[in-house]
Parts: structure tokens; sequence; C-alpha cells
């Protein structure tokens, strides 16, 4: 686990799961993909998970459940933000329910935590949790039934989301994510790759990050779209974090110019949005 990470809305990653696949256009410059591939060398972390395929990083689709790195929220100090699986996906098709069990539990066992979960799979996630959440089961397995009496009313320190980057994705996902039993549900609109109608979609949602791409191949979000999330999250009370640019910036004659990460900063119309659900609030200069 990382103590610290350069994702400015978490505290620390904790990746249980290793390995991923594409689902949609927001996965095409995937970082995760990117290090995974970097990093897929002979007796490294991510043999067998990705390869180079005609230059270009590609995952291969296999995806593993790391039962040695289970137990490291238990061993973060303080009351952290965990992103869950920022290299992975929890709710991937080829995890089998008893094994996100045992991610579920360890975040049921480290309550001092809050967990940021993210998924591209919210079919998964809702069915998933219903069945965690339903009286009735009769799914016979141990651990099972004992996060069932656990989340009969959903733990408040986990958090359920979904990344869209676009209105198709939006309205493919966000619905879902409403119907999924959860006490805070929140929005990655990161990679921003089209306009999202926010006004339509923001009820029942808790947290919106927004972000541009960055990397290789990155493409530009539109400023237009960024303010229409600030926005709309401003009109329903919502807390908006705004976590990049990415690669590419207006300048001062508001021209999309690319910049670099770095460069182009995290600056929205003269200033930062760092605002978390439950009234937290980062730096905001």
């Amino acid at each position: 686990m990382a103590g610290k990470t350069s994702i400015e809305w978490t505290d620390a990653t904790w990746n249980p799961v290793r390995g991923c696949s594409r689902v949609s256009k927001g996965c095409d410059n995937c970082y995760a993909e990117r290090i995974a591939t970097r990093f897929s060398g002979l007796g490294l972390a991510f043999q067998g998970f990705a390869k180079q395929v005609q230059g270009m990083p590609h995952w291969i689709g296999k995806v593993e459940l790391l039962r040695h790195k289970l137990d490291q929220p238990m061993r973060l100090r303080g009351n952290q933000r965990i992103f869950v699986n920022s290299m992975s996906d929890l709710f991937h098709e080829r995890l089998v329910d008893h094994e996100i069990d045992e991610v579920f539990w360890q975040m049921a066992l480290s309550s001092r935590h809050t967990f940021q979960v993210l998924t591209k799979r919210p079919l998964r996630m809702r069915e998933y949790v219903r069945r965690l959440t339903n009286r009735r089961s009769d799914s016979g397995r141990p651990l099972h039934e004992l996060l069932r009496i656990m989340w009969q009313s959903p733990r408040r320190n986990v958090h359920l989301g979904v990344s869209v980057e676009d209105e198709q994705t939006a309205a493919a996902r966000i619905p879902l994510l409403r119907k999924t039993p959860a006490t805070g549900r929140w929005v990655s609109y990161e990679p921003a790759l089209g306009p999202v109608n926010w006004e339509r979609w923001l009820p029942g949602i808790d947290w919106v990050v927004c972000g541009g791409e960055s990397g290789p191949h990155a493409r530009p979000m539109q400023p237009e779209w960024a303010r229409a999330a600030r926005d709309a999250c401003k009109e329903a009370g919502v807390p908006f974090f705004f976590k990049q640019w990415g690669d590419w910036a207006p300048n001062r004659a508001g021209t999309l110019v690319h910049k670099g990460k770095k460069k182009a900063g995290r600056n929205l119309d003269g200033r930062n949005y760092n605002e978390f659900p439950n009234g937290d609030e980062g730096n905001d200069s």
C-alpha cells in the first residue's frame, strides 16, 4: 500500500486485485494499463497481466485477487481515505463473488478508514451489494453470511462510485449506482471526453470528481464541460472536486493548448475545488 499517493482526492491506494480489461473509450489511454505493461517483464509484478501489442500497452484479461495484500488497511495508521483498486476494478467479471467478499470483509474490519470504491461495471456492483444486503440470502458461504449481517445497513465507511466520461456512459452507469444500496455514492468524471447533463444525474449523488486526461495521446477536456459539472454541483449542493486539467488546458485567451499535466495544473477559473462529502474540504486556494 502507498502511504502517500499523487491522486489528489485520496490519501492512499490499496490494490488487492491485479489485472483488468477495457470496457469503454475512457479506457483507451488507461494509466493503470501503461504502468502494468511497463512492469510486465520476467519476474516483475505484472508479468502475465499486460503486454505490448504493436508498441501499445494492453491488458491480456488476467485478473487475480492478491490475498497477501488484503490486510494492508489494518496496518495503515490514522483515519485515511483509501482508493480501492486504483490499478483494477473490484467488480471485474473474472472475479467471483467470494473473492469480492474477502475485500469487503477487510473494509468492514477497518472501519476507521473511508474506502473509495470506483467501477466501470455498475451492474455487477449493484447485484453484488443487493445480495449482500438481502436478509433472505441463502448463499451458504460463511464469510458472505457474516458480511450480510454486518451490512444490513450499508457501511458508512465505504463509498461506492462509478467512472463516466460522457453523457452515454453517465446514462448507462449512474442509474445503476443510484439503485445500489450505499450510504455514499460518487461519480468520477475522468477522463472527461464529452459533456454530461448533470442536472439529470445528480439526484442521489453525494460527490463528483472531475478531471481531464493525461499521458501519451491525451484527449483534451473542454472547459465548458468542467464548468457545467461545477455549476450543477453548486446548484444541487453536491461537493465538487476538480482533480486536474490533464495535459491540455486553456491559456489566457481561452484556447486549449498542450501543456503537460504539471503545468496545466488544477485551477478552474481562478481557484482550486477540493470539496469532499460530509462538509470536509481541503485547501481551497
